[in-house]
C-alpha cells in the first residue's frame, strides 16, 4: 500500500485462499479505501526456464499506462499476458475500477531449483527499494543465494548432465529465445545428489 501524500507504506502477506477469494480480494481493496491508499503493489514467482547463473528476469502488469513509463526505467519487463490468472489480477482490475494504481511484479526462479530462490528475493527487493525510494539491507538474503549458488555448483561440478542443460539454458537466455531445452528436468533433479539441493 503506499499512500503518496505521506509516503506510508504498509505489507500484506498471506496465502491465496482456495475459498472465498474474490471477497477476501475486495476486503483488501475495501482496506485500501479505508487508507485512501493511491498504489497497490502485489508480488509472485513462477519457475522460468532461466539459469541460476544469470539475474532472474522481473515482469510487471499495471492498471494504468502512465505506470508504464514509471517502470520504463527499471530492468523490469512489461507484458501483455493472456491466459490462467490469479488473484493479483482480480485485485488489479478491482482496483482500477475504483481509480487505485496497481503494479503487479513478478520474477522468474529457475525451473530445476524447488523451494525458496533468494536471488530472486533479492532482486525483486532491490526493484521495490528503488520504486519506493526506500533503503532495504539485504545483506543477509544475499549471503543467502551466495551459498545456494555455491551448493548448486558443487552440484553442476558431479552432475555432467545437468551441467550440459544449464549450459544451454545460458544459450537460449543471452540470445533471448524461447529457452526449452528438449530435457526432462524432472529426471535431473529426483537424482539422489540433488536431494540436498532440493530441501535448501
Amino acid at each position: 500500500i503506499e499512500p503518496h501524500e505521506r509516503a506510508v507504506h504498509g505489507l500484506l502477506q498471506g496465502i491465496e485462499p482456495d475459498l472465498n477469494w474474490q471477497q477476501f480480494a475486495d476486503a483488501i481493496v475495501e482496506c485500501l479505501q479505508t487508507f485512501k491508499a493511491q498504489r497497490l503493489y502485489t508480488i509472485g514467482g513462477y519457475l522460468d526456464y532461466a539459469p541460476h547463473t544469470r539475474l532472474p528476469r522481473l515482469s510487471a502488469v499495471v492498471t494504468h499506462d502512465v505506470l508504464k513509463d514509471e517502470l520504463a526505467s527499471y530492468d523490469v519487463d512489461l507484458t501483455d499476458y493472456e491466459g490462467p490468472t490469479s488473484i493479483q489480477s482480480y485485485l488489479l482490475a478491482s482496483c482500477r475500477a475504483q481509480g487505485i494504481e496497481g503494479i503487479s511484479l513478478w520474477g522468474g526462479a529457475p525451473s530445476y531449483v524447488q523451494g525458496s530462490y533468494p536471488r530472486l528475493t533479492q532482486s525483486m527487493l532491490q526493484c521495490l527499494s528503488q520504486l519506493w525510494h526506500l533503503p532495504l539491507d539485504l545483506e543477509e538474503i544475499e549471503e543467502q543465494a551466495i551459498e545456494l549458488e555455491a551448493t548448486l555448483h558443487e552440484q553442476i561440478d558431479t552432475n555432467p548432465e545437468l551441467a550440459d542443460y544449464i549450459k544451454r539454458l545460458e544459450q537460449a537466455y543471452d540470445q533471448d529465445e524461447d529457452p526449452r531445452p528438449d530435457m526432462n528436468t524432472d529426471a535431473i533433479v529426483e537424482r539422489p545428489q540433488l536431494f540436498k539441493l532440493l530441501q535448501l
